[in-house]
């Protein structure tokens, strides 16, 4: 869970979507823990006949100033990935 929260702090202003199987209890858990919302699954994705289960987060929403208060907002980096 570490892992994930310190990949969120680093992608603040951005929206993450990942995965995880059925059976996975753990993962599940550990979204959900972290404010991730489940917005799918495709059946029968995997070898074993398990299902993915696809996760989001928006953290854009969380990085945006209260209104009114624009000096809260830190300035974006735009680069582009190669």
């Amino acid at each position: 869970m570490k892992l994930v929260a310190a990949i969120q702090q680093r992608a603040e202003g951005r929206k993450l979507i990942s995965s995880t199987e059925d059976w996975c209890i753990a993962s599940q858990r550990m979204f959900q823990q972290l404010g991730w919302q489940k917005i799918g699954a495709l059946d029968n994705l995997n070898k074993d006949g398990s299902s993915e289960f696809f996760y989001a987060v928006d953290l854009l929403a969380a990085s945006q100033p209260a209104a009114g208060n624009i000096s809260a907002s830190k300035p974006r980096q735009i680069r582009a990935d190669p």
